[in-house]
């Protein structure tokens, strides 16, 4: 009789971490859009010379893996408050970056949003891959899954630093 109580239990709050995840990624995005139209006119020449300057590769890994590797540490040390932490930031830089794209740029917004921002939304979705596996209870295998997640983000830093930044540099 026990079992079944703890077994739901344990359901129940594996469920909640991944609503409370759902939450708060949904309030980290909304927050940045409010942030960047509070931002004024004064941040759109350094979002457009952003658009025109060629991408870091050390400034690329450094946007990509420093939240990976701070999940990786999370899981490690069974500390899912980071998660959440790094999931506000990730999801707040990110409707930050958009929301600026957009009033920049108008109508054509998502087409620079496509190009500058490609690398950042894909590896956003192996992020909430990653921490809806660890939230969701499932710790079986997550080395081999942190090593899948690994190697999709390099796979994804590397179509953008050699596709899709050049194909971008010509577009402009």
């Amino acid at each position: 009789m026990q079992d079944k109580h703890l077994c739901s239990f344990t359901f129940l709050r594996r469920k909640n971490g991944i609503v409370f995840l759902a939450f708060i990624s949904f309030l980290g995005c909304l927050t940045g859009v409010f942030a960047a139209l509070g931002a004024g006119n004064c941040i759109f020449p350094v979002m457009r010379i952003a658009v025109y300057s060629r991408v870091s590769i050390v400034g690329l890994l450094s946007t990509v893996f420093l939240p990976f590797f701070l999940s990786a540490i999370a899981v490690l040390f069974f500390n899912p408050r980071i998660l959440y932490g790094l999931c506000f930031c990730k999801m707040f830089s990110f409707g930050f970056c958009i929301s600026l794209l957009q009033q920049c740029f108008g109508t054509a917004g998502w087409f620079v949003c496509f190009f500058l921002l490609f690398s950042d939304g894909w590896v956003l979705f192996t992020f909430f891959l990653f921490w809806v596996r660890y939230l969701g209870g499932s710790k079986n295998n997550i080395f081999t899954f942190s090593c899948f997640c690994f190697i999709s983000t390099v796979v994804i830093c590397s179509l953008d630093y050699f596709l899709i930044s050049p194909f971008w540099a010509l577009l402009i």
